[in-house]
């Protein structure tokens, strides 16, 4: 029977030595632990050098002076150190466990506590949109700083290696990531704020894991006993990167890697190939092990926080602070000054919503309602680096006052690369709201849509004959509208100020549905009288977008601007036009309002929503960010709706709910305009329709 003698730098308490049987061969394996006396090491090398037939080094750094002079000493045996073996087969399992589980990782914050470890996963997490944050600096030098890019890590590793090679290799004498220490340094909070963080086994022995509770743990090798511990300290789940070569017999990749060689086949062999490796993985169907610790769909014991910025919508709004209220007179004047004045003041604590209860689960969870003194004007107006400052510093207060996550309204989520880079330097996650917004809009249009009744839809196929238009839809809510719309509608019209982007958005759109008969515009107006349903997404801050006389009898337009791209002078012209804002949301519970939203009642922003809905859930994590929103989170999002009680508020106009009334006087008087311009009549009767649609 072959030996591997396993000499790791653990404590003794890891020692073992038992039978383990790899690919039908029985093995001997023995490992000891040396708590880092290196002498010990030293003295287990010579002594079983020429005696084991592989002798697996573990925990030593890859490139230091004691690793190369321990591997020196062994003359006769097969050293192994499972490096290679590792970042052959944790490249490739991470691979594929991402593409079939994208949404864990993607827009997420990854935080590697030493990139010089796992230096193949940093570049893999680059590749899917991860935020890579690594912690080598900290932990290699006790430096309070944290790196964010490869070429970063590979400045640092080349910097400092001459120091690194020599540094003595000792029992961590303190413990790393202690909240007391961490809350001094923002660098080493927003690490710690991470939804994914990626490490050794050996590693979280000198580790606090408080910062870890309710997150996920990427691992090299999950011991029995480590998983006890990591359960207890509330982590939610556990991706170990280490394949199990039977039932409860998991070894590291120095062990594997010396079992691998010394299977019966592999006599002749002294190292593996990747070929060897992946042929192996592919054979056995190999992946990573999950495990889920802590099930986060229970409702939580304690209430959650999260955080949303509003700003002022027009600088009328502005005239609504108290300090500015005697001013109102005299507004219209004064309005450019005040606007370029408030601008330069930081962002304060609005208000509050308090009251949210899942329907689902129970959890509570209550909101922070923040403001920056700045108009759409203003906001696009500055530098992004400006805004990015501002909000910076209230994603920095939203985070010492509790929230776990916080959302962008309105104009906040345009500015710059929307959202991306104030998520970075936030130390909770930042969602933009959009995936709600887009469901929400269309959820609402939908049910205005029946109920005005001149759209029917086939009930096999669940499509119309009707042309829908989406107004401002290469932008983030209107391009995933539009890719939604074209499941439904027979025709579409994309339009757009920019051409080269609509051929792109008309591509992409005729991939997914290759039925639907996409056009653009770069004008609306010559084609709204063939519209029945027009979307308005744009950032138009208030211009006039569309003749509203020209639009099509009937039509219903839901207006998701803010500040609204239809005016309530527009709308007035046109009674038989059912003009709506976007899908505004009602949250579960008995919510209260503590500050003016702008909306009636309990209403809220879907954006808003989208916020309060992930904290529900236990999902604190940059949900939605930059101008790409994925079909796939609009429509998880909506079923988190359904499932924890968020419904369609009451359909809104100017004046706040219309009502059933208002909308069959709208039919009426779009049925006689329709008579009068000899246009075929419609059915009057309207399908009943659930405020519960399906978004498919």
């Amino acid at each position: 029977m072959k030996h591997i003698i396993a000499i790791t730098l653990a404590p003794p308490q890891y020692d073992f030595d038992k039978e383990l049987t790899f690919l039908n061969t029985k093995f001997r394996v023995t490992q000891y632990g040396t708590d880092f006396d290196t002498d010990f090491m030293e003295e287990l090398i010579l002594k079983f050098d020429g005696v084991a037939d592989v002798i697996a080094l573990s925990g030593l750094p890859t490139d230091h002076e004691i690793t190369f002079k321990m591997k020196g000493l062994i003359k006769r045996s097969i050293v192994v150190d499972g490096v290679q073996f590792r970042e052959t087969y944790s490249g490739w399992a991470l691979r594929d466990y991402i593409k079939k589980n994208y949404n864990e990782f993607n827009q997420k914050k990854i935080g590697i506590y030493s990139g010089a470890l796992v230096r193949p996963l940093v570049n893999l997490f680059s590749e899917f949109s991860a935020q890579i944050t690594l912690a080598d600096p900290y932990l290699a030098l006790n430096l309070p700083y944290t790196l964010k890019k490869p070429s970063h890590l590979d400045f640092f590793l080349k910097t400092f290696s001459s120091l690194l090679k020599k540094l003595p290799l000792k029992r961590k004498s303190k413990t790393y990531f202690k909240l007391s220490e961490i809350e001094k340094h923002k660098a080493l909070v927003n690490f710690c704020n991470s939804q994914v963080f990626v490490a050794n086994g050996f590693m979280l022995n000198f580790i606090d894991l408080a910062h870890l509770k309710n997150k996920i743990l990427i691992l090299d090798f999950l011991s029995s006993d480590m998983e006890l511990k990591l359960k207890k300290a509330g982590i939610k789940k556990v991706i170990n990167c280490t394949p199990s070569i039977a039932p409860d017999q998991n070894v590291n990749f120095a062990i594997l890697e010396g079992l691998f060689l010394s299977a019966k086949d592999r006599d002749h062999l002294d190292f593996v190939t990747n070929e060897m490796i992946l042929d192996w993985i592919n054979k056995h169907n190999l992946k990573p092990i999950v495990k889920v610790l802590n099930n986060d769909d229970k409702q939580s014991s304690t209430k959650r926080t999260f955080a949303f910025i509003i700003h002022p919508l027009s600088a009328k709004y502005l005239f609504k602070a108290p300090i500015l209220k005697p001013l109102k007179p005299v507004q219209k004047q004064i309005a450019p000054f005040v606007e370029k004045l408030t601008s330069n003041f930081d962002g304060v604590l609005y208000g509050k919503i308090a009251g949210i209860k899942s329907d689902y689960s129970g959890q509570e969870v209550d909101g922070l309602i923040y403001s920056v003194y700045d108009t759409p004007k203003m906001l696009l107006q500055q530098k992004p680096e400006i805004v990015y400052k501002k909000l910076g510093k209230l994603c920095d207060k939203a985070a010492s006052a509790g929230a776990e996550i916080i959302g962008l309204g309105a104009y906040t989520k345009i500015v710059g690369d929307a959202g991306v880079t104030v998520a970075q330097n936030s130390p909770i996650p930042v969602t933009t709201g959009n995936a709600l917004s887009a469901a929400a809009t269309l959820w609402a249009a939908k049910v205005a849509a029946a109920k005005m009744g001149f759209i029917q839809f086939d009930s096999k196929t669940k499509k119309t004959n009707s042309i829908a238009m989406i107004i401002g839809a290469t932008g983030s809510i209107g391009s995933v509208s539009a890719k939604l719309l074209a499941h439904y509608f027979k025709e579409i019209y994309i339009v757009a100020p920019r051409a080269q982007k609509l051929l792109e958005l008309k591509s992409a759109i005729e991939e997914i549905s290759p039925g639907t008969i996409v056009n653009i515009a770069t004008d609306p107006n010559p084609y709204v009288h063939l519209c029945d349903l027009i979307i308005t997404s744009t950032s138009n801050q208030g211009e006039r977008i569309l003749d509203i006389m020209l639009v099509k009898p009937g039509c219903v337009i839901c207006d998701v601007s803010r500040p609204l791209d239809i005016s309530e002078e527009e709308a007035v012209k046109r009674p038989d036009v059912l003009v709506i804002q976007s899908g505004e949301v009602e949250l579960p519970g008995n919510v209260k309002v503590l500050c003016d939203l702008g909306l009636s009642g309990t209403t809220v922003y879907a954006c808003l929503a989208e916020t309060a809905l992930l904290a529900m859930e236990g999902r604190f994590e940059s949900y939605t960010l930059s101008r790409n929103i994925s079909l796939e989170k609009v429509k998880e999002i909506y079923k988190l709706c359904l499932k924890h009680g968020v419904t369609l508020a009451s359909i809104m106009g100017h004046n706040g709910k219309v009502t059933d009334k208002e909308i069959e006087l709208c039919h009426e008087i779009a049925l006689k305009k329709l008579a009068k311009n000899r246009v075929p009549k419609l059915p009057k009767v309207r399908p009943k329709i659930s405020p519960q649609v399906e978004l498919h």
